[in-house]
């Protein structure tokens, strides 16, 4: 649907449906029940989850192929910039103004970014002969993205090890605040772990251009992979706040760079006409190592924490090891 749907009409409905979700949310703020907080939360992810696949559609469109690394720092650098920020501030800002006050500052930045999709300019080619959403066309689609990617041997390869390395990070991501609370000071080190892996990311993501002018695909991802699963090793091996900090500091750093390369193979190798049918594909395939690591963090963080701290890292070294000696890989141009 996205490949051949007016980017703007997306856009302005994806942004339109977390405006519903925050406004019910609001006018049934002192007795929401259960249920329906769970269903708006639900709508609003889907809708912002449309939004990402359409940027990983619209950027190879509008940017030239060899800009393409260069265009995915910008824009994750732009939101993980504004993440920060609004992380960093949205305590205080609820503090001061309270949670209602809040979600009503929500729904003006929503309207802002409304007005935005409503001036900007899309470059979209009409096809009437699709014009209308039609299920089994849909299925169709669907299923030609996931062809396209099991019939590319680097794409297959790359979303697989991609489904290991998003179980690692459910894994981090439960970890983290229990290790906070184990080792260290509860919540102070795990705010201060907040914002040291968003600096990283950012760090990561304005490396990742320079890197591709003199280094492989391969060489990046495997080196990052390596970098970011011994980083994470030593910080849980030390558990020295200082050292543990700097270490997990540019443990994400490392993964803000493997991310740009990973988006952008994902733009690079489909054909422009498919781009929004295989990125729908191989997010869905690779979104289901999140859901897998959580699970597991819940079963085996009981078991012997130490021990699983260090041992969840090895499957990022595998294939950190597999990306750098991928020949398909060694051979792929990205600038």
């Amino acid at each position: 649907m996205i490949d051949r749907a007016n980017p703007k009409k997306i856009l302005f409905g994806s942004i339109l449906v977390q405006m519903v979700a925050v406004g019910l949310l609001l006018v049934f703020i002192q007795q929401i029940p259960f249920w329906l907080l769970m269903v708006l939360v639900f709508l609003s992810v889907m809708a912002s989850s449309i939004s990402y696949v359409l940027e990983d559609v619209l950027i190879p469109q509008v940017v030239d192929y060899n800009q393409v690394v260069f265009a995915n720092s910008l824009f994750s650098i732009s939101y993980k910039v504004l993440d920060s920020i609004f992380n960093a501030i949205s305590s205080i800002l609820q503090a001061v103004l309270g949670f209602t006050l809040l979600l009503g500052l929500d729904l003006g930045v929503f309207s802002l970014a409304l007005f935005l999709v409503l001036i900007f300019k899309f470059k979209f080619k009409k096809q009437t002969d699709t014009e209308k959403f039609d299920l089994s066309d849909y299925k169709k689609e669907l299923s030609q993205g996931t062809q396209f990617l099991m019939g590319n041997k680097l794409l297959l390869k790359t979303s697989s090890l991609l489904l290991v390395i998003n179980i690692f990070t459910a894994f981090q991501t439960v970890a983290v605040p229990l290790v906070s609370v184990q080792y260290f000071n509860g919540s102070i080190f795990y705010g201060l772990f907040l914002t040291l892996s968003g600096l990283g990311g950012i760090c990561g993501n304005m490396l990742a251009p320079i890197l591709v002018k003199y280094m492989k695909a391969n060489q990046i991802i495997g080196l990052s992979l390596a970098l970011n699963a011994l980083c994470w090793m030593g910080a849980m091996f030390f558990r020295n706040y200082l050292v543990s900090l700097t270490l997990l500091f540019v443990c994400h750093l490392s993964k803000g760079i493997f991310n740009i390369l990973f988006n952008a193979l994902y733009q690079q190798i489909p054909p422009k006409e498919l781009l929004g049918r295989v990125n729908t594909a191989v997010d869905s395939f690779i979104t289901l190592g999140m859901p897998l690591g959580s699970i597991l963090a819940g079963i085996l963080l009981d078991w012997n924490l130490s021990l699983v701290l260090l041992l969840i890292a090895l499957p990022d070294l595998l294939a950190a090891f597999l990306f750098y000696h991928d020949r398909e890989l060694k051979d792929f141009r990205m600038n």
